[in-house]
């Protein structure tokens, strides 16, 4: 829920019943809403850099393992090459 909505919502109680609008208690649940909103974005940003890591991890063991992987398999192959003229 935004701030405008929860806004929206305590304004209508506020009509509604006709009891007074508690300011604070409308600061304090826009503040917690304020963290609860920074600490989402800080663990979504840690997670964005953890696989950001991990890629460029992966495409840097790719280039030496793929010619590892070729030779034990087949370690023959491209070893040697004849020409005949």
């Amino acid at each position: 829920m935004n701030k405008a909505e929860l806004f929206g919502l305590m304004l209508i109680n506020y009509y509604k019943e006709g009891t007074s609008l508690d300011i604070a208690a409308m600061s304090i649940i826009l503040n917690q809403n304020k963290v609860q909103e920074q600490s989402s974005l800080a663990v979504m940003k840690m997670a964005m850099d953890v696989a950001a890591n991990q890629s460029e991890s992966i495409i840097a063991m790719d280039g030496g393992m793929t010619k590892a992987m070729e030779t034990s398999i087949q370690p023959f192959l491209g070893a040697n090459l004849d020409i005949k003229a």
